[in-house]
């Protein structure tokens, strides 16, 4: 059995335990059924742990697909470990 078999609601559920930039970046890309899914799914953005780069490029994603926007559900941003690099 392989990720791609999976029913979306399984899928889903796997999504639960990821942060939306992990999904994005691992899950994208793969097949045109995990880009249509994890379009459809809300986002709980949390970037308090995470690393400049990383929340650069999923503004870039952003940016690119202003469809995903509307999946935001919540955002949490912090530069505590980064200090001074998010700048909005």
């Amino acid at each position: 059995m392989t990720l791609e078999s999976l029913p979306n609601e399984i899928l889903i559920e796997i999504f639960e335990y990821l942060n939306a930039f992990e999904i994005f970046y691992s899950f994208d890309q793969l097949n045109n059924r995990l880009y249509s899914l994890i379009r459809n799914i809300p986002l709980h953005l949390n970037f308090e742990y995470c690393r400049k780069t990383i929340f650069d490029q999923f503004c870039t994603i952003l940016k690119l697909n202003p469809i995903i926007k509307e999946r935001i559900n919540s955002l949490i941003l912090s530069n505590k470990d980064t200090c001074g690099q998010i700048d909005l």
